[in-house]
């Protein structure tokens, strides 16, 4: 499911995600007009979708498959403090079925700070208090009301503290767009903020008081043979929650033009994490331990960031042993064009995401497989939209801006 949500003022976080929690919840709502009509009907508060620009909003629900969103994935909103100061004390949290084992479960969690306007994150694999299935504040009330519901506690093998996601005063309260894409296996969102927008996509970026995200989250096909659910191993791939205040993915452009040591002290410059995995590492001992939210190496297909920089070219090297000959995979150069799929025309490139840490022998996964999202690498510009293999995918801009021609291609549907 693609959503967007465009408003012609400023708007807080706090109260896109209460709507994108009903949205998600109610298989009914399918568009932007059901989304108003549904408001109506069921007599929502008027502060909720209070400057919503519904001609520049988009609500898509028609994917099926990896990029299908099913009575599986339960989203849950609760106001944390019954303080009528402080609306922004609230929990947003979905809950995620496992994509071969769908009675293991995962939580991502956006919660907001109780005495300011920011926000943090947290990832579990259990809940500890409360329920996805009761609680949720109503959204018949006023978004300043005094009344709290329960909220969501997670446990389990959990990612919080440092190295989550910080959303700053400027990102919280001055929400311009959101916008979501969220499958039974995916889940990618991000924010532009104040009036540096343009239709809901800005043109200012490297600045989380205008720009928040994209952040990633999404399962990945299983490489290894150790990589199961009876070993305890969660396929889930995380955009790297530390990299600094409204950071999302391409928040350095080392991601594309870098070679990158995952075991190095700069955790923070690695694109991504996984929620674990098996530390297989030929052992004499008689157990291999499993390691949580460990940075890893990102790739495009068998391209990685452990051995060469994804943008690097070589052609050469020995004539006695077999030559270091390669080409880019990611292209920064502006007009750069790839051959179609018939190769009759010129287009840009689709590539998958893929992930691996051969430190700890694990060969790891493909996102893309089970997220259905791509990034794309070409000239384009925010929120420009293009057809490939029967789908209409949207273009969100990276961190560092459409300039570095590095996108996420996410599915409308």
């Amino acid at each position: 499911m693609y959503i967007k949500l465009n408003f012609s003022a400023d708007k807080q976080l706090n109260y896109c995600f209460r709507i994108v929690d009903a949205i998600i919840n109610n298989t009914g709502i399918t568009s932007i007009a059901t989304l108003n009509s549904t408001a109506t009907s069921g007599t929502w508060n008027s502060g909720w979708l209070a400057n919503l620009d519904s001609a520049n909003s988009e609500i898509v629900r028609t994917g099926t498959g990896v990029t299908g969103l099913t009575s599986l994935t339960k989203s849950h909103y609760a106001k944390n403090d019954t303080n009528p100061n402080y609306d922004q004390a609230h929990d947003k949290t979905v809950e995620f079925s496992v994509y071969d084992n769908p009675s293991t479960k995962y939580y991502v969690q956006q919660a907001g700070l109780v005495t300011s306007n920011a926000s943090t994150a947290t990832i579990g694999t259990a809940i500890t208090a409360g329920s996805m299935s009761t609680g949720s504040t109503p959204i018949t009330l006023p978004p300043l009301t005094g009344t709290a519901s329960t909220g969501v506690t997670l446990g389990g093998t959990t990612q919080t503290g440092a190295s989550t996601t910080a959303i700053t005063t400027s990102g919280f309260t001055n929400v311009r767009t959101f916008w979501m894409y969220i499958t039974d296996t995916c889940m990618i969102w991000g924010t532009t903020n104040t009036s540096t927008y343009n239709v809901g996509f800005g043109n200012t970026y490297s600045n989380s008081a205008t720009s928040s995200g994209p952040w990633i989250y999404s399962q990945y096909t299983r490489f290894d043979y150790h990589n199961t659910n009876t070993n305890g191993i969660i396929p889930l791939v995380i955009g790297n929650l530390g990299r600094g205040s409204g950071a999302g993915f391409g928040s350095s452009t080392n991601d594309w033009v870098a070679t990158e040591n995952v075991l190095a002290n700069s955790q923070n410059t690695q694109a991504f994490k996984v929620l674990n995995l098996v530390n297989a590492y030929p052992s004499t001992g008689a157990s291999f331990p499993v390691v949580a939210f460990p940075t890893v190496n990102w790739g495009i297909g068998s391209r990685f960031t452990d051995t060469v920089a994804l943008n690097a070219t070589a052609a050469g090297g020995s004539t006695s042993i077999a030559g270091l000959t390669y080409g880019a995979v990611i292209n920064n150069t502006v007009s750069t064009r790839y051959p179609s799929a018939d190769l009759k025309t010129l287009t840009y490139a689709m590539l998958p995401v893929t992930w691996r840490h051969l430190y700890y022998y694990n060969a790891g996964g493909d996102a893309s497989a089970q997220g259905g999202f791509y990034v794309f690498n070409g000239d384009y510009f925010p929120g420009d939209e293009f057809t490939y293999s029967g789908k209409i995918y949207k273009i969100i801009p990276t961190w560092t801006g459409y300039s570095q021609r590095v996108g996420i291609a996410i599915p409308k549907e």
